[in-house]
C-alpha cells in the first residue's frame, strides 16, 4: 500500500513537471520564434543524458505501453482535431496532390526504404518495409513554421492535409507488412492479390465507418444544448470511430480522419455556436498538451534506446547510426522524386483548366439563352406539358452552382500556382516526428528491434532539427513569406458586403416572423437593418426609443422593453441569416477558406456576445 502511494505521488510529480516543461517550451518558442517541439526534444534529451529521466521509462514494458498509448490514445484525438479544423474546400481542390503525397508517396517510401534497410541490416524484407512505412509519414511541425511566416495558403493546406492523412496510410502500410510477415494477430498471404485485398479492406471499411460515425456524431452534437456535454460528445467521436474499426482489422485512423472532416464541414450549419466555440477551445488545449507530451517523451527515451543497442551483441551502434543516415537520405530522395513530377502535373492541370474555362463560360451563356427561351415558351403556353417553371428554375440553379464552383476553383488554382520554389519547400518540409517514434515501439521482437527503434529516432530527430531548423531560411530565400494584406482586406470587405446584403434581404422578407409566429415591429427591423447596412455594429442599437403615449409613462416603459426584446431576437436571427449566407458562399467556393474562416469566427463571437448580454439583461 505504501509503495503504491509512493508510486502515485511520483507519477503525479512527473506529470506536473512535464506539463510545466511543455508550457515553458511553448513560451520560449513564441518568444524566440522556434517551434516548441524542437525545444521539447532538446529538453528531453538533456534530461535523459543527465540521468534524470523517470525510471519507469527505462523498461521495455513501459515503452511498449507508451507506444500503444500514443497510437491508440493520443493519435485519434489529435488527428480528429486536425480534420475538424481542416478546410474541406481546399482539400477538395488539391485532393489529387494530397492523395499522391499521403498515399502513393508513403507506399513508395516504405518499399524503397524497406529494401535498403533489409539489405543493410539483414532483416526480413517485410520487417524492413514495416520500418520504411514507419519512416514515411510527415509531421505537422512544418505546418506551424510555414503558416507562421505567412507562406501561401495553398502550400500550408497541402502540407497540413498530407500530415493528417499519411499517418493513417503509414500505419495501415505497416500493419499490412507485418501481416504479410505473419507477425501479430492478422496473417495474410504474400501474393500481390492478397495484399491488395487486405489494403482495400483496411481503407474501404474505414471510410464507410468514418462517414457513418461522423454523421451520427454530428447529429448527436446538434441535439446537445449544454456546451460541456457537447465537448464530451466531440471527445467520444474520435474514439467511437477508431475503436470498432481498429478491432475489425481496418484503419481506425482513416475512420477518425473521415469522421473529423464530416463534423468540421457540418458543424457550422448544425451545431450551436456556443458548443462549437467550446469544442474548438477544448481541442486546441488537448492538441497542445498531447503533442507536447509526445515530443518530450521522444527526447526522454534517447539514453535507454542507445544503451539497449550497445548491449545488443548482434549489431553495433556505428552501423545503426550509418543505416539511419542512409535511410534518412533515401526518404528525402523518394520525396523529391515524387514532388518534382507532381509540381509539373499541377502546372499542366492549371493550364488545362484555364483553357477549359472559356468553353465553360460559353456553355453557361448558351444555357442561359435556352432557359430564357423555355421561360418564354412556358409563358405563352407552347412548352411541353411535362415541363414546369419550377423544374426549369431548379435545374438552372444546379447547373449555375456547378459552373460557379468550377470557375472559382480555376481562379483559385491560377492565382496560387505551385512552381519549383514551392516544390522545393514541399520536399524539405517533409520532416518526421510523433508517429515515427511511436509506431517504431510496436515493431515485433527480433534481434535488431532496438536498432530499428533507434534508427527511427535518429531519422526523426535529424529531420526535425535539420529541416525544421532551416525551413524558415529556405522560405525567406525563395520569397515565400508574407501575404498580400490589401488583397486579403478587399476579399474580407467583399464577403462582408455579401453577408450584410443577405441579412438585409432576410429582414425585408414578407415571411419574417418572431419565434412565436408574430411579426416584428417596423422599429426593430429598421434598427437592425440600419446597423447592418452601415458597419455591422449591433452595439449601438440597444437603446432605440419606442413609440408610445407620452402621457402614460408605464405604457411607454412596457413598449420600450418589448421593443428591446424584439431587437435582441432580431439581432440573433440576422446573425444566423448571415451565417447561412456564408455557408452558401462556401458551397460556391467563391472566397478563400481563410476569409470564410475569419468571417465565421466574427459571426460566432458576435452571436455569443449578443446572447450573453441578452441573458444578463433578462
Amino acid at each position: 500500500m505504501h509503495l503504491s502511494l509512493q508510486l502515485n505521488a511520483t507519477l503525479f510529480v512527473d506529470l506536473f513537471l512535464g506539463a510545466l516543461i511543455i508550457a515553458a517550451s511553448a513560451a520560449l518558442g513564441r518568444r524566440f520564434r522556434v517551434p516548441s517541439p524542437l525545444i521539447l526534444v532538446v529538453v528531453g534529451v538533456a534530461i535523459s543524458l543527465a540521468g534524470y529521466a523517470p525510471a519507469t521509462l527505462e523498461t521495455d514494458a513501459t515503452q511498449a505501453l507508451l507506444s500503444q498509448l500514443i497510437l491508440q490514445g493520443v493519435l485519434p484525438p489529435l488527428l480528429y482535431a486536425s480534420a475538424v479544423a481542416l478546410p474541406a474546400m481546399d482539400l477538395r481542390r488539391d485532393f489529387a496532390a494530397v492523395a499522391l503525397l499521403s498515399v502513393v508517396l508513403v507506399v513508395v517510401t516504405a518499399i524503397v526504404t524497406g529494401v535498403v534497410i533489409a539489405a543493410l541490416l539483414g532483416v526480413p524484407l517485410a520487417i524492413g518495409i514495416a520500418l520504411g512505412a514507419i519512416l514515411s509519414p510527415t509531421d505537422a511541425v512544418a505546418v506551424a513554421v510555414v503558416e507562421r511566416l505567412g507562406s501561401p495558403h495553398r502550400l500550408v493546406t497541402i502540407l497540413e492535409s498530407e500530415a493528417m492523412i499519411n499517418d493513417a496510410t503509414a500505419l495501415a502500410t505497416m500493419a499490412t507488412a507485418l501481416a504479410a510477415a505473419h507477425v501479430g494477430s492478422v496473417h495474410i498471404d504474400t501474393t500481390p492479390l492478397a495484399i491488395g485485398q487486405y489494403a482495400l479492406w483496411t481503407v474501404g471499411v474505414a471510410v464507410v465507418a468514418g462517414l457513418a460515425i461522423g454523421r451520427l456524431g454530428l447529429w448527436v452534437s446538434s441535439k446537445c444544448s449544454d456546451p460541456v456535454l457537447s465537448i464530451l460528445v466531440a471527445l467520444l467521436i474520435s474514439f467511437a470511430a477508431y475503436i470498432p474499426v481498429n478491432a475489425a482489422s481496418a484503419s481506425g485512423l482513416v475512420a477518425v480522419v473521415v469522421a473529423g472532416l464530416v463534423n468540421g464541414q457540418g458543424a457550422p450549419r448544425h451545431v450551436a455556436v456556443r458548443n462549437r466555440h467550446a469544442q474548438a477551445q477544448t481541442w486546441e488545449t488537448i492538441e497542445f498538451l498531447l503533442e507536447g507530451v509526445v515530443f518530450l517523451l521522444m527526447g526522454l527515451q534517447l539514453r535507454s534506446l542507445w544503451e539497449d543497442v550497445q548491449a545488443n551483441p548482434t549489431i553495433s551502434t556505428g552501423l545503426t547510426v550509418g543505416v539511419a543516415l542512409v535511410a534518412g537520405i533515401v526518404v528525402l530522395a523518394a520525396r523529391a522524386a515524387v514532388v518534382a513530377p507532381l509540381v509539373k502535373l499541377l502546372q499542366a492541370r492549371a493550364r488545362r483548366l484555364l483553357r477549359r474555362r472559356q468553353k465553360v463560360v460559353g456553355a453557361a451563356v448558351g444555357r442561359q439563352a435556352r432557359v430564357a427561351q423555355l421561360a418564354a415558351a412556358l409563358a405563352d403556353g407552347t412548352a411541353p406539358p411535362a415541363l414546369s417553371a419550377a423544374a426549369v428554375t431548379a435545374r438552372q440553379r444546379r447547373r449555375d452552382l456547378k459552373t460557379r464552383r468550377f470557375l472559382a476553383d480555376v481562379d483559385y488554382l491560377a492565382s496560387k500556382p505551385l512552381g519549383w520554389r514551392e516544390g522545393a519547400v514541399l520536399t524539405w518540409a517533409g520532416m518526421r516526428g510523433v508517429v515515427t517514434l511511436a509506431a517504431a515501439q510496436s515493431l515485433p521482437a527480433t534481434d535488431q528491434r532496438e536498432a530499428l527503434i533507434l534508427i527511427a529516432f535518429i531519422v526523426a530527430a535529424v529531420s526535425l532539427f535539420g529541416q525544421a531548423g532551416t525551413l524558415p531560411w529556405l522560405l525567406r530565400r525563395f520569397h515565400l513569406t508574407g501575404r498580400d494584406p490589401l488583397a486579403e482586406a478587399r476579399e474580407r470587405d467583399r464577403l462582408q458586403r455579401r453577408l450584410a446584403t443577405g441579412a438585409v434581404a432576410f429582414l425585408r422578407s414578407p415571411d419574417l416572423r418572431r419565434p412565436d409566429g408574430r411579426p416584428y415591429s417596423p422599429a426593430a427591423v429598421e434598427a437592425v437593418g440600419d446597423a447592418l447596412t452601415v458597419d455591422l455594429n449591433f452595439d449601438e442599437i440597444d437603446d432605440v426609443p419606442a413609440e408610445g403615449d407620452g402621457g402614460d409613462a408605464d405604457a411607454a416603459q412596457v413598449a420600450a422593453e418589448a421593443l428591446h426584446r424584439e431587437i435582441w431576437e432580431l439581432k440573433i436571427a440576422a446573425l444566423q441569416a448571415m451565417r447561412r449566407e456564408l455557408l452558401d458562399a462556401r458551397g460556391e467556393r467563391a472566397y478563400t477558406s481563410q476569409a470564410l474562416k475569419e468571417a465565421l469566427e466574427e459571426l460566432d463571437s458576435e452571436e455569443i456576445s449578443v446572447g450573453m448580454r441578452r441573458e444578463n439583461e433578462e
